[in-house]
């Protein structure tokens, strides 16, 4: 226990013999752990948190493809879905998928 103490005392002797290399070795941990931090916090956030609403496994990508314009994966505007053709042909492919009465 006696050489701990004597190691921190000669490691505190030398901190403040030359304050550079201390305050460099003190904003380069500081850097360390807050980009660690960062990382976490979004690995937390994007991948291992599950998403804030109910059955969020059930959720599915829709898009439209025009063939005549060459266009594929097109983003689908809600109006368009909302519509009588496109609204008959995706409920015979999704069953659980309703529609809003208009008041």
């Amino acid at each position: 226990m006696e050489t701990l103490w004597q190691d921190v005392r000669y490691g505190l002797r030398m901190l403040l013999k030359s304050p550079g290399v201390s305050i460099v070795a003190t904003i380069a941990l500081a850097l360390g752990i807050g980009a660690k931090h960062r990382h976490f916090s979004v690995v937390n956030a994007v991948l291992l948190r599950p998403l804030p609403f109910p059955d969020s496994d059930q959720l599915m990508s829709v898009w439209e493809t025009d063939y005549q314009r060459g266009q594929v994966r097109v983003r689908l505007h809600i109006q368009t879905l909302l519509t009588g053709a496109i609204r008959t042909t995706f409920s015979s492919t999704c069953p659980h998928f309703t529609t809003p009465t208009s008041s």
